[in-house]
């Protein structure tokens, strides 16, 4: 079950972050949609929001 999604933005040079939703849609994670791959990974870990692990 895919919980994230980061796609590398070339234009901007950074990362973005998109959220599952139940039907298996993503969409932007509001908190932090934009950063370092680093940073991304550790909002990711944290899930400060529990959006990604519940």
């Amino acid at each position: 079950m895919a919980v994230a999604r980061l796609t590398y933005v070339k234009s901007r040079g950074e990362w973005s972050l998109g959220v599952s939703n139940s039907n298996g849609d993503f969409r932007r994670y509001a908190p932090l949609s934009t950063g370092s791959l680093t940073s991304l990974l550790n909002e990711i870990d944290a899930d400060p929001t529990c959006a990604f692990w519940g």
